[in-house]
């Protein structure tokens, strides 16, 4: 049965278009008993056509003051194009794994998991690319685990509900090869704590 669906998928992978990202960002986030500002690499992974379905995998990645940092958002976007704009619903995974507190053997981690419910357009203007995003952050998980090294304790934690808004602005440098940057802002429901997240990278399709 694996093989005979790995069979049907090859084919419809072979012809889709892929690209990768690469670059940097700088995150801060703000609430009470939880902040952080730091700076790290960004990777992308993108694999569809330019209609249908598309997965699209990110990763941020930051080790600042020795404390890991690792924020994926997967998620899966349905191109719908129009006359002069593409239509992108879509939905996934965003996680949030970070070391808070780390006095060894003891390390502190906390994880965080939203689905995302939302909508995009985007657009090509000659040289110029441009999408903008909206999306409801509906929570799935709130841990904090403390490891000991021998054994671990973990604290469940009620998680907020938030919202998300996204601008990226890219122009074509090559046929295969855009600059890209990105602002992304998230609001808790409650009003007291957001993440705002800036990225430059650069994309390349093949």
């Amino acid at each position: 049965m694996k093989k005979m669906l790995l069979a049907l998928l090859a084919p419809i992978a072979a012809m889709a278009s892929h690209s990768i990202d690469f670059g940097a960002f700088y995150s801060c986030h703000k609430e009470s008993g939880y902040h952080y500002d730091l700076a790290g690499i960004a990777m992308n992974y993108e694999i569809g056509n330019s209609k249908g379905l598309k997965a699209i995998g990110r990763l941020h990645f930051s080790n600042n003051s020795d404390l890991l940092f690792i924020q994926s958002k997967n998620e899966l976007v349905f191109y719908i194009p129009l006359s002069t704009f593409n239509l992108t619903p879509f939905t996934g995974g965003h996680a949030l794994h970070h070391n808070v507190f780390k006095h060894l053997p003891v390390v502190g981690t906390l994880t965080r998991i939203h689905m995302p419910l939302g909508i995009g357009i985007n657009t090509q203007i000659d040289e110029f690319f441009l999408e903008a995003r909206a999306a409801y952050l509906h929570p799935l998980a709130h841990n904090l685990v403390q490891d000991e090294g021998v054994e671990f304790f973990g604290k469940k934690f009620r998680l907020q509900r938030e919202f998300m808004v996204e601008a990226t602005g890219g122009y074509q440098v090559g046929e295969k090869l855009l600059a890209n940057l990105t602002f992304n802002w998230c609001q808790s429901t409650n009003l007291k704590g957001f993440t705002w997240t800036i990225e430059p990278y650069i994309t390349m399709k093949f």
